[in-house]
């Protein structure tokens, strides 16, 4: 090993390298998004097309779609498979809770066959996401870390975390990578 990486292929970036952007307004009109980014333990995903946004809550419940509007010039979102977006039920080392949102493709998938899989849901862990192909756990409240590492002779990857930030006053949550 190089001495001038003591983590060599060990350590991981906090933030994702590949570029993302979501920029939604306002916040109060979505149940789910508010939510996710004001009470801890709540999470949402947020899916997207030429049209529409749909947010989901990880928890169960109606989904709200919001129509995409002439003020998407600003910026059209950008992910690979949407975001999953949310506050953390564990404090960061600081003592806040955060806004953090993740790319929702399964890291293993992707990084490994270039497949773009959506993480689902897992009924009654609702801080935890699970890939249908692979059988990989994350959980969303300890930085996306796979949970388990099924015996398949891939490597396991946290989530892609995307930098997020969310501003009652201006009732707007943004992603930008």
């Amino acid at each position: 090993m190089d001495s001038s990486h003591p983590c060599g292929d060990d350590t991981q970036r906090r933030f994702s390298s590949f570029p993302a952007f979501l920029r939604l307004t306002p916040v109060s009109a979505a149940p789910a998004l508010r939510s996710a980014v004001s009470s801890p333990g709540s999470w949402c995903l947020v899916t997207y097309d030429a049209h529409r946004y749909q947010l989901t809550p990880l928890s169960g419940g109606a989904a709200t779609s919001l129509p995409r509007t002439a003020l998407e010039a600003y910026g059209r979102p950008q992910s690979i498979a949407g975001f999953i977006v949310g506050t953390p039920s564990v404090p960061a080392f600081d003592g806040t809770f955060p806004v953090m949102a993740y790319d929702a493709v399964c890291p293993v998938c992707y990084n490994n066959d270039n497949i773009e899989r959506r993480l689902i849901a897992v009924p009654d862990r609702f801080e935890h996401v699970s890939c249908e192909r692979c059988s990989r756990l994350y959980d969303l409240s300890n930085g996306g870390i796979p949970v388990n590492a099924p015996a398949d002779g891939r490597r396991s990857a946290h989530l892609f975390r995307y930098r997020a930030a969310y501003t009652p006053t201006a009732d707007v949550f943004v992603v930008q990578n």
